[in-house]
Formats: structure tokens, sequence, C-alpha cells
């Protein structure tokens, strides 16, 4: 039931009775700090930050409704939200979302761009959706001199092609308009 962010975190111990004067206490303890988060290496400091992280993941209509749950509910909903995106119910962990978070991650790793996170890419937002491509082929597009790379991803359990083509030779790689369509 903790909030997301960093929080701190204060141990102290009573002195035992004879060890104090009567009618005063002694307290003495550490103090520490600790990050609360969605996932080892994504940190959030936010309810709707958390959100942000979740596009990728399920339908914009359950985060409209996440998003509008009031606070004093957001612990519910979560667990709603938890339980109905969960493919195996009978374990504590809800596999799907802990798989789509470890691929953020690798997203953020593989495909970041200059001046963007990797997950936020158009190849890292694909990734992190479906997971590693069952193909991937990446052409010249038959055309020597103009040098445009064009990358393929293909996934057959979901039957969706996504096409790439590299922007102005710098790494930075866009869908192409019918693979947005496509998403």
């Amino acid at each position: 039931r903790l909030g997301l962010g960093v929080l701190s975190l204060g141990v102290s111990e009573l002195a035992p009775a004879a060890a104090r004067a009567p009618a005063t206490t002694s307290m003495e303890g550490v103090e520490t700090h600790f990050v609360v988060s969605i996932s080892e290496g994504l940190t959030v400091s936010s309810f709707d930050e958390m959100l942000s992280y979740l596009r990728h993941f399920t339908t914009s209509e359950r985060l409209k409704d996440l998003r509008e749950t009031a606070p004093e509910e957001r612990s519910r909903a979560w667990a709603t939200f938890l339980r109905q995106t969960d493919p195996i119910e009978a374990t504590p962990t809800n596999e799907a979302l802990r798989d789509y978070l470890r691929r953020i991650g690798e997203s953020n790793v593989r495909f970041a761009e200059e001046g963007s996170a990797g997950w936020l890419t158009d190849r890292g937002m694909i990734y992190s959706a479906f997971g590693e491509p069952d193909s991937a082929v990446e052409s010249t597009n038959g055309d020597p001199v103009a040098r445009t790379r064009v990358l393929s991803w293909e996934y057959t359990r979901y039957r969706a092609r996504f096409v790439f083509v590299e922007q102005a030779a710098y790494g930075h790689w866009r869908l192409t308009p019918g693979s947005e369509t496509e998403y």
C-alpha cells in the first residue's frame, strides 16, 4: 500500500525502562530512503508516470479508466487491472506485465536514439509490445546510390509485419505509414 517514488523509512528503538530517566523516552534510530517502482530499472515518481509506461501494454480505454480513478481508489483499481491482465492467475506474478516491463528495459538498451529513450522509438515501441521478431531482414531497398536502409520485422504468431526505414543514415529508424497503420 506504499505510494510510488522515493520514500523514507525510519526505524527506532525505545531504550529499556531501566535505562531511561523516569517520565522520559529515549529514541535512537536510523533513517534510509528507498524507491518504490513498477519494475527493476524503471523508476517512476507518480501514478501518471507509471501509466505512461503501460501505453503499449494495454488498451487506451483501460489506461483512461486508471488515470481517471480517484486517488483513494487507485490501489483497488490497480489490483483489478493486474488481475484482468494476468495470463496465469494462479501465480503471484503478472507474467505478461513482468515480461512487458523487461522488454521496455531491453528496448532502452538496444534501441535508444539521440534524445529518445529506447522504448519511445519506433523499434522500441514494437519490441516492447510484441517482443523479439520471428524474423528480421535488413536491406538497402534495391538502390545502392540512395543507401536507404530498410528493416522488416515479422511476427508470425500475430500475423504482422512491421517495416522501418532509416532516417538520414544516423540510426534513426521510423515505421513506414503502412506499418504504423498495422500497429
